[in-house]
């Protein structure tokens, strides 16, 4: 498997030790089908290699390819599913109460799956083009991603990956997405989001004020990286100029 996987940030601590201390949430953001499809298919074969529970939301068309895939890699889903610790599950499932979105069904849903792998760890891969169909509202992403990130907040054995098609979802959804997210993976790389915002602060009536107090202060100190970069390039360009008068 190449280097930078979903499983890399989490096993090997690559980026930040965040990923060690709580559950890791990461959204992955891709323009092509494909890649968003290989992502689902090199987390499932990595976990499913590491013994772990593994909980997968797409639609049949994908879970179909999926199981494709880790029958060619010799490996038999049957069995996984059997025992429960491969499970596949479609958005009505998991997000819907009398085909309406329900946050209450949302968080009965992963209480229940943490509870029941209290003993393993949890990996969730979670394909969000459902929720095209599914969520009214910004409001219901935000309270959506607020709630995964509340389940996994305290515990270390968890991991969300929520797949993001960025041909497909509206811009505004794909900018929420960044802000409930600690981790972002695009293309081939994962990074630490500077752009996350807690669940707490996310909901707090006053979240519009202090977020515009933070980017106001990240700014100010831009400036002030801005300035002390100006001031080490010329004090160097002055050195250089007295190194290169001295020289015989």
């Amino acid at each position: 498997m190449k280097k930078n996987t979903v499983s890399d940030i989490y096993y090997h601590n690559i980026h930040d030790t965040y990923a060690t201390r709580t559950g890791l949430h990461m959204c992955c953001f891709s323009n092509e089908p494909a890649f968003s499809l290989q992502t689902d298919q090199e987390f499932v074969l990595s976990e499913v290699k590491e013994g772990h529970k593994i909980i997968y939301i797409a639609s049949e068309e994908k879970k179909g390819k999926v199981i494709r895939f880790l029958q060619k890699e010799h490996i038999d889903p049957a069995v996984w599913t059997k025992n429960r610790q491969l499970s596949f599950f479609s958005a009505s499932e998991v997000y819907t109460h009398k085909g309406v979105f329900s946050l209450e069904a949302v968080r009965r849903f992963w209480q229940q799956q943490l509870e029941d792998s209290q003993s393993t760890a949890l990996r969730a891969i979670i394909d969000m083009d459902w929720s095209l169909d599914t969520f009214v509202t910004l409001e219901d992403v935000i309270q959506y991603e607020a709630t995964i990130a509340e389940n996994i907040s305290q515990n270390p054995q968890v991991m969300f990956v929520c797949l993001y098609d960025a041909s497909l979802l509206p811009q505004g959804f794909l900018n929420k997405a960044i802000e409930s997210h600690p981790f972002c993976k695009y293309e081939n790389n994962i990074y630490p989001n500077p752009y996350f915002i807690s669940p707490k602060e996310y909901l707090a009536p006053d979240k519009e004020e202090k977020l515009f107090k933070q980017r106001s202060h990240e700014i100010k100190e831009r400036r002030k990286i801005d300035e002390e970069f100006v001031r080490l390039y010329k004090k160097n360009r002055r050195t250089r100029s007295i190194q290169s008068y001295d020289c015989p």
